[in-house]
């Protein structure tokens, strides 16, 4: 019982093919449903997802013995945009200082999304830590820096995309719980894990150490973005 309670539903869209996986807290999957498509265009892996979902979630709720509430959606579209963006912002207090430091980087955040008002970040990654001329690309050791600064990539998606989405899933009431990109994941691929599903398991527990999740909230500041970060191409 308490391993029903502890799975995780995975549901993964392509143009290839849909896919469903249940988790349990050993990264054993109790149930898989998989279909394979030859879809054209955004529209018509819409209606496959529809398709899919109308035929199957009868089933996997039957064999599951529990209802999908919710899924990890794993998508694997052309239609993701890379952002980076390059701070001028001083993160000197990055050790000493974490909950000023998360604040700095929700107002980056809710900033940057006021330039891509028609997308929704998906994940956030700094890719480098430039410490005092030195480049790092993992967090450095906790030392006496006087300047640390970030570069950091948005990864995003269409809100248009994201809210049809939701729609279709609403109609089965099951909510997404997280949206991740299938490129990202499959850079962390190696030769001892190979399985997409597993690997985003892991990303989110937190598996990439530059990921960010971030908490949303609202700030007042509405200069911050153009006094801290400038975009380069």
């Amino acid at each position: 019982m308490d391993d029903d309670l502890n799975q995780k539903f995975f549901l993964s869209i392509g143009f290839k093919k849909i896919s469903f996986k249940a988790m349990n807290s050993k990264n054993e999957f109790s149930f898989q449903k998989e279909i394979l498509l030859n879809d054209k265009s955004i529209k018509e892996n819409f209606n496959s997802l529809e398709i899919f979902l109308e035929k199957n979630i009868f089933e996997i709720e039957k064999n599951l013995n529990l209802h999908v509430k919710e899924v990890f959606l794993i998508i694997d579209y052309d239609n993701f945009l890379k952002v980076d963006l390059s701070s001028i912002y001083n993160f000197k207090n990055f050790f000493k200082k974490p909950h000023e430091i998360s604040s700095s980087l929700i107002e980056i955040s809710n900033n940057f999304k006021k330039t891509a008002e028609d997308f929704e970040i998906i994940h956030t990654i700094i890719n480098k830590f430039i410490t005092d001329g030195e480049i790092y690309f993992k967090m450095p050791k906790e030392e006496v820096y006087k300047n640390i600064y970030l570069e950091i990539s948005f990864i995003c998606l269409q809100k248009n995309i994201i809210s049809s989405l939701r729609n279709i899933f609403s109609k089965y009431q099951i909510s997404l719980k997280k949206i991740l990109n299938y490129q990202y994941i499959s850079h962390f691929k190696n030769d001892n894990e190979r399985n997409i599903y597993v690997i985003a398991d892991r990303l989110i527990k937190g598996l990439n150490e530059n990921e960010i999740f971030l908490v949303n909230k609202v700030r007042k500041n509405k200069g911050f973005f153009e006094k801290f970060f400038n975009f380069f191409n």
